[in-house]
């Protein structure tokens, strides 16, 4: 007799962390060849082999390993983390300076970026979206606060700062 290969399974899959509204706008990965649409945050998978399924196509990741034995033991969770917030600053005189004062990874708190560039990365945890806090300095121009909630992805924050009398 010839060997047969792994017997099909079924697997209960939970995507964890993201809002639904948010998940509906990605896809499921599975394996190399399918592409799922998300309809729910619990699906119900048919599989014939162990295989790899990704959250794809916006800005949250996650991947977990598929098993018969893992699928075996009840639902499965996919944890979703969120790509890190990347943020332009326009609207600002030339050679402005950016300190981040809060919500910004730990070693660019208090350190000073230039508003011509794009800040470096921030990192988001959780439901996706927080508050910063930045200080924004130019030249012949009053100090500015800001306080913004930043998301995954691109996003560009326009702020006009105050000439001094």
């Amino acid at each position: 007799p010839t060997p047969s290969g792994p017997e099909p399974f079924s697997c209960k899959l939970e995507i964890k962390n993201i809002p639904f509204n948010t998940a509906r706008n990605h896809k499921l990965q599975v394996g190399s060849r399918e592409t799922l649409a998300i309809d729910a945050k619990t699906m119900q998978l048919e599989l014939e082999r162990p295989t790899t399924v990704s959250l794809t196509g916006g800005h949250w990741r996650g991947t977990v390993r598929l098993t018969a034995d893992k699928c075996a033991t009840g639902t499965v969770q996919l944890p979703a983390t969120p790509t890190p917030a990347k943020v332009s600053i326009t609207g600002v005189p030339p050679k402005t300076v950016v300190k981040c004062l809060k919500g910004c990874a730990d070693n660019d708190i208090g350190a000073n970026q230039a508003a011509d560039k794009a800040l470096r990365p921030i990192p988001l945890d959780g439901n996706g979206s927080h508050r910063v806090v930045f200080n924004l300095q130019a030249e012949g121009h009053r100090p500015k606060r800001v306080e913004r909630t930043v998301h995954p992805g691109s996003q560009t924050i326009t702020i006009k700062l105050e000439r001094r009398k």
